[in-house]
C-alpha cells in the first residue's frame, strides 16, 4: 500500500504545474512550423488564470488576450503573404516562448 501512495505522489510531482507566468502550448507550435498565408491564424495554450497573454509576430501583427478561469487562452493573428523566415513570440509575465 505504501508503494502505491509513493508511486502516485511521484507521478503528481512529475506532472507540469502551471506556475504564475508560465506558458504551456501544444507541440504543434514549434520551430519550422508553417502558417497559412493571408489568414487569421489561431494560437492557443494555457497560462495562469487571469494572466495577460501577448502574441507578437515579426511581420508586425500582434494580439492580446487573458487566460480564462481555467487558464485556457486563445487568440488570432493575421498572417501576411508567403515569405520569411518569421518569428512569433508568446509572452506571459516574464516568460516568453519564441
Amino acid at each position: 500500500m505504501k508503494f502505491f501512495i509513493l508511486f502516485f505522489a511521484m507521478i503528481a510531482a512529475a506532472m507540469p504545474q502551471n506556475k504564475p507566468g508560465a506558458i504551456i502550448m501544444p507541440g504543434i507550435f514549434s520551430d519550422n512550423m508553417v502558417l497559412q498565408q493571408k489568414a487569421n491564424v489561431t494560437f492557443w495554450g494555457k497560462a495562469s488564470p487571469g494572466e495577460l497573454v501577448v502574441v507578437n509576430a515579426s511581420w508586425g501583427a500582434s494580439a492580446g488576450t487573458k487566460a480564462d478561469d481555467k487558464g485556457n487562452w486563445k487568440t488570432k493573428i493575421k498572417t501576411i503573404k508567403a515569405g520569411g523566415p518569421y518569428q512569433v513570440k508568446v509572452k506571459v509575465a516574464d516568460s516568453t516562448i519564441v
